[in-house]
């Protein structure tokens, strides 16, 4: 019985190992050439699920995190489709870094993006330094970005964090959550918008005095409740 458990666990660090470091996106833990994989956008559809990602390296730039994609139908072989979504060239434009957001497809079949746009050089001038991004597209390739309507942090919550928005489909239109913070209190807030352009500040949908920062904040429906998840920073 030693053995059998021995030999066991010895494939099963192989076969983890050997994915981990795997260069091939063909396995079941996929991994872009020379890179990491970061803050999964999962977009379901018909066919297949679109798993977008940060793509992370060791030797960043001054701007980093574009989006990259990954595309599978049985979560067990995987497509590597690139980038999706760069970082800004310039660093005067707000998303010099691209920052963790979420993917949504209209009810007329054109794709949102919604992201953060994070400019470390921002905080020095007096300008936000995160903020809400939107980006579009029609064939869920090619995105263009929507730097005319860009969401600040609402007065009173901190400019420096202000990310990660995560965007829902409800019975009267989108609901969107943002991590946020405001005085000594964690905040996760909230929109509402009809038609994915225009968005009105609702307040705060959850808050902690004990958590200095709620990333990613997620919301789920599980039979007649719903659920809330998010990552602790």
């Amino acid at each position: 019985m030693k053995r059998k458990v021995a030999i066991i666990a010895a494939l099963l660090a192989c076969m983890l190992t050997g994915c981990a470091d795997s260069q091939n996106a063909d396995t079941l833990f996929p991994r872009a050439e020379d890179s990491y994989v970061g803050d999964v956008m999962a977009l379901s559809e018909e066919n297949g699920v679109c798993l977008n990602y940060l793509y992370e390296t060791d030797h960043n730039g001054v701007g980093y995190h574009p989006i990259h994609r990954f595309y599978t139908k049985d979560f067990l072989s995987f497509e590597d489709k690139g980038e999706v979504l760069p970082f800004a060239e310039d660093s005067e434009i707000q998303d010099l870094a691209v920052g963790t957001g979420s993917f949504i497809r209209d009810e007329q079949g054109n794709y949102h993006c919604f992201y953060t746009g994070h400019n470390d050089y921002y905080d020095t001038y007096g300008l936000d330094k995160e903020c809400v991004l939107h980006a579009t597209s029609k064939d869920n390739k090619s995105f263009t970005k929507d730097y005319d309507n860009i969401i600040h942090a609402p007065k009173g919550y901190s400019t420096n964090d202000f990310r990660d928005p995560q965007v829902y489909r409800t019975d009267d239109g989108y609901l969107m959550l943002v991590g946020a913070r405001k005085e000594n209190e964690s905040a996760i807030v909230y929109y509402e918008s009809q038609d994915l352009e225009n968005w009105t500040f609702k307040g705060d949908f959850y808050t902690s005095r004990d958590l200095y920062f709620m990333e990613c904040p997620d919301v789920f429906q599980m039979g007649d409740k719903y659920l809330s998840y998010r990552c602790c920073g």
